[in-house]
């Protein structure tokens, strides 16, 4: 039979690993500078065959002796259990085949393996994160990981929610926290993974409720078409409802307020950075045939001539088509005629 374990591993969810009973209790390998295979650790296809998930690998310190990890109490072996080593069990790294799991796999456990504390425990993380958002108890934020922005629900903690929080983060057990870290140093702090968990799995609990309520409207019917380039705010807002919430996600949609590196176009033109207020328009897009030239960047003041008709200071691009229409610069720069 199974022990299968749970923990959190920020940036990937819940992973669940077991330990199987009927693989041997010691490991071959004697080497004590990388992490070894776990001896006993059940492969990724007998975790997928109680759990739907994707296959994962996971770096965990555990207590062990010379020849190999110790067992956890909840493993049942027919062979009966090895004795504690006489010097006390040390940390050691231990490779373990993992399963990325949805949350919702905590609440359908199997009947023929047996779960750990650490399943427990995560399971009152998540029903606590469920607890927050049926109650509102969340406020919208924008979080930022290298040049991604995402549209975050974040839950708010106070009162007896903070009480709860701080038991969760004391019930953590060791192994829900024995994750080693990139530089293969100690487990997480049990604060920040409990933090860490509750607000993934707050933002999720909270998506999930707007996705089967009414449909929500954050803006304003607006008038005319959608523009290109979302306002900052209005991509922000659109983004707490999308199901992965990176702002400007949305095809054509991206935020006005932010840098636009250049990107090739279908056609194989460039696409110029779009000014504020304006979609951006690729270098190889034909202009309006009125107007044959434009001014560069600085941008200029420009005046119209008093021989020049009153309709056509409107815009150059967009005057009617008479010789005595030109725009010329108070300083130096190009000169745009209509002709």
């Amino acid at each position: 039979m199974l022990a299968v374990h749970a923990l959190w591993s920020p940036g990937r969810g819940v992973l669940l690993w077991a330990e199987d009973g009927e693989r041997p209790a010691t490991s071959s390998s004697r080497s004590l500078r990388s992490a070894r295979p776990h001896p006993f650790a059940a492969p990724a296809a007998a975790l997928a065959a109680l759990h739907p998930g994707k296959p994962a690998t996971a770096t965990l310190l555990l207590p062990s002796r010379p020849g190999g990890p110790l067992a956890s109490p909840e493993l049942v072996r027919s062979t009966g259990r090895a004795g504690p080593p006489r010097g006390g069990p040390v940390l050691r790294p231990w490779s373990v085949p993992a399963l990325a799991v949805d949350v919702a796999e905590l609440e359908d456990p199997a009947d023929e393996a047996r779960y750990g504390a650490s399943v427990a425990h995560l399971r009152a993380v998540a029903a606590l994160a469920d607890d927050l958002a049926a109650r509102g108890r969340v406020l919208p934020t924008l979080v930022r990981h290298g040049v991604a922005a995402f549209a975050r629900w974040r839950p708010v903690v106070q009162g007896l929610d903070a009480v709860t929080f701080d038991a969760l983060v004391a019930a953590l057990p060791p192994v829900g926290r024995a994750e080693a870290g990139d530089a293969g140093d100690g487990g997480a702090d049990a604060r920040e993974l409990v933090t860490d968990a509750l607000h993934a799995l707050t933002d999720t609990a909270v998506r999930d409720r707007l996705a089967r309520a009414v449909p929500v409207d954050v803006l304003p019917p607006r008038r005319g078409r959608t523009p290109k380039q979302l306002p900052a705010a209005e991509a922000w807002l659109t983004a707490l409802l999308a199901p992965d919430g990176r702002v400007g996600a949305t095809e054509g949609c991206r935020p006005r307020s932010w840098p636009r590196s250049p990107m090739p176009s279908p056609s194989g033109t460039s696409t110029a950075p779009a000014r504020p207020g304006r979609p951006a328009r690729a270098s190889g897009s034909p202009r309006s045939a009125r107007c044959t030239t434009r001014p560069t960047r600085p941008r200029t003041s420009w005046t119209r001539p008093a021989t020049a008709p009153a309709g056509c200071w409107s815009s150059c691009c967009r005057a009617a088509p008479t010789p005595a229409c030109s725009c010329r610069p108070h300083r130096s720069g190009p000169v745009a005629s209509n002709g």
